[in-house]
């Protein structure tokens, strides 16, 4: 178009359109026999299939089954422990399949939303074909045992299990010369196991009655097998969710094996097993040996104990948790976001200030100007590791029923006026900076009270 001396061009704008199908069909059948109310069988099998696996009938479907087995012990004849009315053995084997809807067996590309440098718009391939992508499977193995003595007055279950998964879908390095540096297909495997025990109790009875819930749960894992190059040791560090390191936790926390600061305030690492202040090829470094592996980022063994005590129409219940056994990484001081006003910490009164101060502190010297390289094997160092091991009050709930003639007459069997209160705090956490352990970044879990009534006609 020409208007006057004014012109315009059709620009480059890229359009483009998208559509999602997926295809998903599964069959299913299960059984349950009994025999003399003593031993129970139980099995299942499923086969689903999808249009997002290999092209092969065989990818594109998963055969998946369980079965299991209970032994009711106390039932049988031969049995006579009067003292341990309730006694039940059981075991369990069986697959579960996954599906990740991200990922496709064919050719997958997507548009730049920016033109090339010849003007024309593109795109560019997310994942190459993969015809031999198939379902992620996860094999569970369980062994319980349920018992109850005389009364009730201790009962529970301990259950201990194994999950082994295979074909995870995750990243894998390809070579180059296809155009791609990597792709996404099934390349991990991994391992766990576990505890989960409950106990129940009775420790009074009668007008003034006190009953106990504890649980006990511990759970283990490791990542078995894993074909990605998992790059540098500061990308190992640095990974928010896995840290696919063969034979460690599936959530790990490793940090920079530190030597503390020297006379100048500098904090030392360790290259090739000697003490360094070069941090360009500290945080570069490929060598698993200048690392360490501080523990797994989430708790391996957490649980929970609930007392109930009651007295005529008044209850009071209280929750305590805890969790044991893992590590996090709190915010350390780093000067190149601070000199832009994004750094938030404590650590600066901290600091390194003159000779001596490095016996008594790990936070490093103020320089000017700031080493992106520095900050980065400060902040991921052993200096900003902290246990996450604590103990939680949980909740409290405090109920009163009212009952009687006077109610029913009105048409109401009972009234409860009841109190709940949650999140109320911390009662011991290992760290000593008063970190709460659950709320490292943005704001802690609000504490409620919640009144109410509830009734019956």
């Amino acid at each position: 178009m020409y208007y006057g001396n004014q012109s315009k061009r059709i620009g480059t704008i890229v359009r483009s359109q998208n559509r999602t199908v997926n295809h998903y069909i599964s069959y299913y059948a299960n059984a349950i026999y009994t025999y003399d109310s003593r031993i129970i069988l139980s099995g299942s099998y499923r086969r689903d299939e999808s249009n997002l696996f290999g092209v092969s009938a065989q990818r594109k479907g998963v055969p998946l089954f369980s079965t299991g087995i209970a032994w009711s012990v106390a039932k049988e004849k031969f049995y006579d422990l009067n003292w341990l009315p309730r006694l039940q053995l059981r075991a369990t084997y069986g697959y579960n399949g996954n599906v990740n809807k991200t990922i496709s067996a064919y050719t997958t590309a997507s548009p730049n939303l920016s033109s090339n440098y010849l003007g024309t718009p593109f795109t560019f391939i997310t994942n190459p074909p993969n015809p031999s992508l198939r379902w992620e499977r996860i094999k569970n193995i369980n062994f319980g045992l349920d018992f109850g003595f005389k009364k009730e007055v201790l009962s529970g279950s301990i259950e201990y299990y194994l999950k082994n998964g295979a074909d995870l879908i995750g990243t894998s390095p390809i070579a180059q010369q296809t155009g791609m540096s990597i792709f996404t297909g099934n390349v991990a495997d991994t391992h766990t196991r576990g505890f989960d025990i409950q106990f129940n109790s009775w420790n009074l009875s009668g007008q003034f009655k006190w009953r106990t819930t504890a649980i006990f749960n511990i759970s283990k894992d490791k990542v078995a097998s894993y074909q990605a190059n998992t790059g540098s040791n500061l990308s190992i560090l640095n990974h928010r969710s896995i840290t696919p390191l063969v034979g460690y936790p599936i959530l790990s926390v490793f940090s920079f094996r530190s030597a503390g600061l020297n006379n100048a305030g500098n904090p030392q690492g360790y290259l090739a097993g000697e003490i360094s202040t070069n941090y360009t090829s500290m945080v570069n470094s490929t060598n698993r040996s200048d690392i360490r592996f501080e523990g797994s980022a989430v708790p391996t063994h957490f649980g929970s104990l609930r007392n109930t005590f009651s007295f005529k129409a008044m209850e009071l219940s209280v929750n305590i948790s805890y969790k044991f056994g893992y590590f996090f990484r709190r915010m350390g001081l780093q000067y190149n976001p601070l000199y832009e006003g994004d750094n938030h910490t404590d650590e600066y009164g901290r600091r390194w200030q003159q000779p001596g101060d490095e016996l008594t502190t790990t936070v490093p010297a103020l320089i000017y100007p700031a080493s992106v390289s520095r900050d980065q094997f400060y902040a991921f160092s052993h200096a900003t590791v902290e246990k996450g091991d604590h103990i939680r009050l949980n909740d409290l709930q405090f109920t009163y029923t009212l009952a009687g003639d006077a109610l029913q007459k009105m048409g109401l069997g009972s009234v409860g006026f009841y109190t709940y209160a949650s999140n109320l705090g911390i009662l011991w956490r290992a760290n000593q900076r008063r970190i709460d352990p659950d709320a490292r970044t943005g704001y802690p879990a609000p504490r409620t009270i919640s009144f109410g009534i509830k009734t019956n006609f």
